[in-house]
């Protein structure tokens, strides 16, 4: 499919690539990279540290819900990668933890939150609070319900536990 959308033979694209997977995985890790990139723009914004981590949560679930629902193909794939531990899925999440790390410290260089928990354990604990928002599997079985409230939800508390 992707030959025949660029107008080259298969054997072409395999001149880039080793196998489908090697593609599935590029694949992937542009898509994610797309989220990587808006969790960044929006984290260096001049909003308050709280207003950027609340943020973060509605960026991941509404960039995850559009490329993972728009088309099933994506949300597969993504599955075959975070199965298969994909390098591409462990940069992703490796930037969700590098984001919510920069966000606690700037909240605690602003006194916004607090700093007595060591900061690697906070942001590793903040990041694993996204997952429902961003994980295709979590947010499938999730989309009966209102996930924006949820996130907001999930928001408050954790900004509540970084409180100065």
């Amino acid at each position: 499919e992707i030959a025949a959308d660029l107008s080259v033979s298969s054997a072409y694209i395999y001149k880039f690539f080793d196998s489908k997977i090697a593609i599935c995985e590029a694949v992937c890790g542009s898509l994610l990279g797309g989220i990587d990139e808006a969790l960044w723009a929006d984290a260096r914004t001049s909003r308050t540290a709280a207003e950027r981590l609340r943020r973060t949560y509605h960026i991941l679930l509404e960039r995850s819900l559009a490329m993972f629902f728009d088309d099933r193909r994506l949300h597969d794939m993504v599955v075959t990668g975070l199965e298969q531990r994909w390098a591409s899925i462990s940069r992703h999440i490796e930037v969700m933890e590098e984001v919510a790390r920069f966000l606690v410290q700037e909240g605690r260089a602003s006194g916004e939150f607090e700093r007595k928990t060591p900061l690697e354990e906070v942001a590793r604990a903040v990041a694993s609070t996204f997952s429902p928002f961003c994980h295709p599997v979590l947010l499938e079985h999730g989309l009966d319900g209102d996930l924006a409230a949820r996130a907001d939800a999930v928001a408050t508390i954790v900004l509540r536990g970084l409180s100065a």
